[in-house]
């Protein structure tokens, strides 16, 4: 055993802090306390890179937050203080240093927000910045009521920025969006949902000085309509992932000739948008046999469509058809024998289906974590049952 611990103790110190970085955060601190050796891990750089918050209750969050501002502020590489909202602005604005890479204050308050935003300014190494409510599930009073129209004119280039989130900031509109593409070269991922003040105007701009290279964007209860979506099939080739759900001005021309241009598409979730017709989804699983996730919810979609899916989409692990009405049992059967990938199925107030095909589901999908059979109480569905089935398969809206 002595043998074994002087070995031990004769580990480098990065080789100790790789492994105590996999180890619960309580356990760390009992690493730390073993011998006057392992103490000194507490100061390796490695062990303060990455500082995510986000999986703490709010008393360890500012009790791990506050000890890292007070000694290793500057070790921070990646910082995620999603939910944060103890945080005051003159502790936020201690944290902030050239050396930051990626940033993360969704749901820690405006205040924190405009900080944060404000920090690209003088920070021109960043390369991913999350600013907005905490989640849809969560987006606060009001969701984030920060004006950041001063902030983007502020904004210099950002040649590192890659991954821009705003989601629920409802005073973000067209301006802004033109001043993200004019200073933001290398951006591939822009998430503004529920940015009520966007639409058709800026978005073209977008496109075409950041088309080519843009693989994700999320316009998710958006005023974009026909004209974004042909500016994104002519110039966004590259685009994999383009959520447009609840974007009532988008029709299926626009949509075709999106599909027909964009091959490289693997998640599409058109959900609730009542400009479309049944003809794009029937489309979308023609020409997108590599899907990986697609979002059909609230649309006239059929059985046979289902079936199609299950024969053509067979990499679907996740996939929403809530609150499509014309659907039945046998739509469940084929989920049930074709799609044997699926992680993730939303299946809302789908409320003439009986329970024993949703029962049926995870007998068949070995790889499934999520269900929602949300107001899928009708007359062969008992609430019990529905809430058993919710229980042991949690749904995540916001993975």
């Amino acid at each position: 055993h002595a043998t074994q611990m002087a070995g031990l103790l004769s580990w480098q110190e990065d080789v100790l802090a790789e492994i105590v970085l996999r180890l619960p955060f309580q356990s760390q601190f009992l690493v730390f306390s073993v011998c006057r050796e392992w103490s000194t891990i507490r100061h390796s750089p490695l062990l303060w890179s990455n500082l995510d918050l986000s999986r703490f209750n709010p008393n360890d969050a500012a009790i791990i937050f506050r000890g890292t501002q007070h000694f290793y502020s500057q070790h921070v590489v990646n910082m995620n203080l999603r939910g944060c909202s103890f945080i005051l602005p003159e502790e936020f604005t201690a944290m902030l240093h050239p050396g930051l890479r990626t940033l993360n204050v969704r749901g820690a308050g405006d205040v924190i927000s405009l900080l944060a935003l404000q920090s690209a300014c003088a920070n021109t190494s960043l390369v991913e910045l999350h600013v907005g409510w905490r989640s849809e599930s969560d987006p606060g009073p009001g969701g984030c009521r920060l004006d950041p129209t001063s902030v983007f004119r502020a904004w210099p280039t950002l040649p590192g920025l890659t991954d821009l989130a705003l989601p629920g900031c409802v005073n973000v509109g067209d301006d802004e969006v033109r001043q993200i593409a004019r200073c933001c070269p290398s951006l591939r991922s822009l998430d503004i949902c529920y940015c009520r003040n966007v639409s058709d105007t800026a978005v073209p701009e977008l496109a075409e000085l950041r088309g080519s290279q843009l693989e994700t964007v999320n316009f998710r209860c958006t005023y974009v309509g026909d004209r974004a979506m042909h500016s994104f099939a002519d110039h966004c080739r590259a685009i994999t992932s383009l959520n447009i759900s609840c974007c009532e001005l988008v029709t299926d021309a626009s949509m075709a000739h999106l599909l027909q241009r964009c091959s490289h598409l693997r998640t599409l979730d058109i959900c609730y948008c009542g400009g479309l017709t049944a003809a794009t989804p029937e489309l979308a699983v023609d020409v997108l046999a590599e899907a990986v996730m697609l979002g059909f919810g609230g649309m006239d979609i059929s059985d046979d469509l289902v079936r199609r899916m299950s024969l053509q989409c067979t990499n679907l692990t996740h996939l929403g058809i809530g609150g499509c009405k014309l659907l039945t049992a046998d739509a469940m059967g084929y989920i049930a024998r074709g799609l044997t990938k699926m992680k993730a199925l939303n299946l809302h107030q789908l409320t003439t289906i009986d329970i024993e095909a949703f029962e049926a589901l995870p007998l068949t999908l070995p790889q499934l974590q999520g269900l929602d059979l949300s107001g899928c109480n009708g007359p062969t569905c008992p609430p019990w049952r529905i809430i058993l089935l919710m229980q042991q398969f949690p749904y995540k809206y916001d993975d």
